[in-house]
């Protein structure tokens, strides 16, 4: 398995053109916002910072993450694997583990016991799945 990154491997100064652009419908799941952008000098388009879109990222590395040291320090519950719901570019993603799978939508419900039931419905065809959950607090 290859090890995670500890640094920079390379690095070099290049011409591009930065941009600043708003994008967003100025609703709730689409806030209005200021995007980044970055072009070189023939007009081609390179890249994309915008602050909605990296939280669905940090949340899936972070998860990642949190898998791997997990896995580390108890290597006997390899089977330990965390679960989250994101919504990117308008799509609700289940994320178990390292694996990302998109779902038409999801309901959760609390109940007076402390008891939390999670319902989602798989876009496409699924395999057979067995889940069990534990909440960490």
């Amino acid at each position: 398995m290859e090890k995670r990154p500890d640094g920079v491997t390379s690095a070099r100064a290049i011409l591009v053109i930065q941009t600043k652009t708003r994008k967003g419908l100025g609703t709730e799941k689409d806030p209005v916002r200021e995007v980044t952008q970055y072009w070189d000098l023939s007009g081609k388009f390179l890249a994309e910072m915008d602050p909605e879109m990296l939280i669905p990222q940090i949340i899936h590395e972070a998860s990642a993450i949190k898998i791997s040291i997990q896995q580390e320090m108890h290597p006997e519950k390899n089977r330990v694997e965390v679960v989250a719901i994101t919504t990117e570019e308008g799509k609700h993603l289940l994320l178990i583990g390292n694996e990302t799978i998109e779902i038409l939508n999801y309901t959760a419900k609390s109940s007076s016991d402390g008891a939390t039931e999670l319902f989602v419905t798989i876009k496409g065809n699924s395999v057979s799945t067995e889940l069990s959950a534990n909440l960490e607090e």
